[in-house]
């Protein structure tokens, strides 16, 4: 998840991210996963997937919004804060 996240940060690598299908792999992986480090590492990766989106990728905006809200619902606080 963070190795993903530090490359969604950059524009060029994140297009490519989006057009192989990892953003959709990656909010299906942090939907599944438990671990509370790697749940903050995967809402981190959110983040940097959705930088600089445009109304016409709203379908991503809304399956990153619904994975972190279901972040938030099943984990503890320090995980909530980060997300």
């Amino acid at each position: 998840m963070y190795a993903i996240g530090s490359v969604a940060d950059f524009p060029k690598f994140r297009k490519m991210l989006f057009e192989n299908g990892v953003f959709v792999t990656h909010i299906h992986a942090l939907e599944r996963t438990e671990g509370t480090e790697i749940i903050e590492n995967g809402a981190w990766a959110i983040s940097n997937f959705c930088k600089d989106k445009s109304r016409e990728d709203s379908h991503e905006a809304e399956m990153a919004t619904s994975a972190l809200c279901e972040v938030v619902k099943k984990n503890n606080r320090k995980t909530q804060i980060s997300s």
